[in-house]
């Protein structure tokens, strides 16, 4: 049984800004990795699209629909402290959310033994949300 490899090109151009840990070079360093020899038999595959129905399961859709509209055209929108998104962001974190469930979908039916997913684009929490909007309403 085979182990899967999910990534796509766009994950790298979710760019959180100079000195943040989630760096592209980071996720160039992990695929990079994974060219070597000992990973040929990985069964690679492009990171798919998640449908936004999907990412309701777990977050209220007045989540999705803030990031979503925050999403800039150029440069870089902080969500908060720790949490910038770029114009990549919104279909990197598409991607990478496609990718996990994909992976999950595939480990389940038996088609796989495990998965990993290089992606990046994590635009924060419910609970970060939830806390910007406590705030708001106090001012």
């Amino acid at each position: 049984m085979t182990t899967l490899l999910y990534t796509h090109p766009i994950c790298i151009e979710h760019d959180p800004g100079p000195g943040h840990p989630e760096c592209p070079e980071r996720l160039r360093a992990v695929m990079r990795g994974f060219e070597d020899d000992d990973f040929k038999a990985l069964d690679r595959h492009e990171a798919p699209v998640v449908d936004l129905k999907e990412i309701e399961q777990v977050h209220e859709p007045y989540y999705i629909e803030q990031i979503f509209e925050n999403m800039p055209k150029e440069g870089r929108v902080s969500l908060d402290p720790d949490t910038c998104i770029s114009p990549a962001s919104g279909e990197a974190s598409r991607r990478a959310a496609g990718a996990v469930c994909d992976a999950v979908d595939q480990v389940m039916k038996g088609k796989a033994k495990n998965a990993f997913a290089v992606c990046r684009a994590s635009l924060g929490t419910d609970k970060q949300i939830r806390a910007r909007r406590k705030k708001r309403k106090r001012r």
